[in-house]
């Protein structure tokens, strides 16, 4: 998969125009694997080599980017086109892709443009799994911040878009949404985050008392001491609520939080980390500890990840 902007503009054209190509296949030189950007056979042992150097200006870069052009030189029936940034700005996106074209037509390439029909039909299974898991990700964040239909479509006019692609997708996205939560009301179902934002109303209107694990657990939030709250660097707005909520029926509670801010990975899934870096903004607490100590890992784990931390950025 194509990593920077010029890369996946070239992948696009030769996809677009019907050219077999490989991407980042894999040479051996001097001992290493080296991967160059896209290879197109023309035969056995030849082909052409499109480089996309993205850094020319930095010293060492530019050394390595000499290497690659005096090892294609030496490689008998293998011809490196080589392009850089400067060509798409100074072109523009269009230009830079006739300019592509045309120096593969001077080697022999042969081009064809695909129509609307053709490529759809090779992209179309790829694309829906993209888009049904980029809209299931979408409707669990608009889930996790307890969005309406109506306030989403007033955040959405408040959003300025960056392209029109974002636009649809919003609007298909707010015609999800509807559809999802009448889907769930007519059925009379929930989903976790729902459960949630019950609890938390349930708790705003006094209804403190609790009973889980088939009643065989029976309490009262006004009753309550402490509250563990484990993974705490997962917390979230949805969460925050929660706890005010019961705060504010149980004004004596005390809080203990676990977390660890290195183990920070679920952004996408509604956690902010503002919770842990700004803890007593949200708990008014006496102690904050840190726990220094490592008793999990053997010693070789820890000694690498001191020696990590301790690396200048």
């Amino acid at each position: 998969m194509p990593k920077g902007l010029g890369e996946k503009v070239i992948a696009n054209a030769l996809f677009e125009f019907g050219v077999d190509y490989q991407y980042e296949s894999n040479f051996r030189w001097n001992g290493v694997n080296y991967r160059p950007d896209f290879k197109i056979p023309l035969g056995p042992q030849e082909g052409i080599i499109i480089e996309y150097f993205g850094l020319r200006g930095e010293p060492d870069y530019d050394k390595m980017s000499d290497e690659k052009r005096r090892y294609w030189s030496s490689k008998k029936g293998w011809i490196l086109l080589e392009y850089h940034p400067s060509d798409i700005t100074g072109l523009g996106t269009n230009h830079f892709v006739d300019r592509l074209l045309h120096d593969l037509k001077q080697h022999g390439v042969k081009l064809r443009r695909r129509s609307e029909e053709e490529i759809w039909e090779l992209v179309k299974e790829r694309a829906l799994d993209s888009f049904t898991s980029a809209m299931r990700t979408f409707i669990g964040r608009c889930r996790k911040y307890n969005l309406s239909r109506e306030t989403l479509e007033v955040r959405s006019r408040m959003h300025e878009a960056c392209s029109d692609v974002e636009k649809k997708f919003l609007a298909v996205g707010i015609a999800i949404l509807d559809s999802y939560l009448g889907r769930l009301a007519q059925d009379y179902l929930e989903d976790f985050d729902g459960l949630v934002w019950h609890a938390i109303a349930a708790v705003n209107e006094n209804r403190v008392r609790f009973i889980r694990d088939a009643g065989r657990e029976q309490g009262n939030l006004t009753s309550l001491r402490f509250i563990l709250i484990d993974e705490y660097q997962d917390f979230s707005e949805m969460f925050y609520a929660f706890v005010s909520a019961i705060r504010a029926v149980n004004q004596d509670v005390r809080f203990f939080c676990v977390g660890d801010d290195w183990q920070a990975i679920n952004a996408f899934a509604g956690s902010d980390l503002r919770y842990f870096k700004d803890f007593h903004k949200y708990f008014d607490t006496p102690q904050q500890l840190m726990i220094a100590t490592n008793y999990r890992s053997p010693v070789s784990i820890v000694r690498l990840g001191v020696t990590i931390q301790a690396e200048p950025d």
